[in-house]
């Protein structure tokens, strides 16, 4: 997935499942920022769907930001920064295996054993979550400034 966490870094994680369109989307923000220079104490991780494994993509580190395609009621392609704490996440009643863990998840057990740090979620509204491989041209507009978003909150006086 990536290198070993390093104690207080800022780790950009982009996930989201690239086989749903617009579900994709952090994970390409991911991608986009790994190929730009940024400060020494940030690393970024394409976390996919990776679910439990996302754990350990956040220990140690001071800040995590979380960017995801999220239902947000807005315009496609609309970008919006906000806490965890912020938004309700919808949570699988049962869950039958350590492989059907989502997000939502992930998050509730980090909170729990205080393994999740300070962190920010970025969120792009998006158009469809169909099935291919494509981003919806709303998304694909706001690939860039949800990039963007994500250098101004890492280096905010480089951005």
């Amino acid at each position: 997935m990536s290198q070993e966490p390093a104690a207080g870094e800022v780790v950009v994680l982009g996930v989201g499942n690239e086989l749903y369109r617009d579900e994709g989307v952090g994970v390409l923000v991911a991608r986009a920022l790994a190929e730009q220079p940024l400060p020494a104490d940030v690393r970024v991780v394409e976390g996919a769907v990776g679910g439990l494994d996302l754990l350990w993509e956040m220990e140690q580190a001071r800040l995590v930001i979380l960017v995801d395609a999220a239902e947000m009621g807005e315009s496609p392609g609309t970008i919006r920064v906000f806490a965890p704490d912020d938004v309700q996440m919808l949570q699988k009643t049962k869950v039958a295996s350590l492989h059907e863990i989502g997000l939502p998840e992930v998050l509730a057990f980090g909170k729990l054993t205080e393994v999740c740090p300070a962190m920010l979620i970025v969120g792009i509204q998006p158009s469809t979550v169909e099935p291919g491989f494509e981003l919806s041209e709303a998304v694909a507009e706001a690939l860039p400034r949800a990039v963007q978003t994500v250098r101004e909150l890492v280096a905010p006086s480089e951005a």
